[in-house]
């Protein structure tokens, strides 16, 4: 077959044919604004789910920390009743 017979078929502009975009540049900046917005938004949450972890944690360490000091200090009372 000759050079013309495939430049027929398949023209040069067929192989080097470009997409048309798909979005506009008013979608892309929506898009990217509400990417901006939802980033900031997760950054908000995950500082307030830390500190919410770290206000629990420091309590039941509170917690925790005054249980065994009473349990400590039981015993040392009980002793003191069974003397008398």
């Amino acid at each position: 077959m000759s050079e013309s017979a495939v430049l027929e078929n398949h023209g040069p502009s067929d192989a080097h044919a470009t997409p048309d975009e798909p979005f506009d540049k008013t979608d892309i900046k929506e898009f990217r604004s509400d990417d901006k917005e939802a980033g900031t938004n997760i950054c908000k949450m995950l500082v307030i789910f830390f500190f919410y972890s770290l206000c629990a944690m420091s309590f039941v360490t509170w917690w925790a920390y005054t249980a065994m000091s009473e349990n400590r200090a039981e015993p040392a009372a009980a002793e003191t009743h069974s003397a008398h």
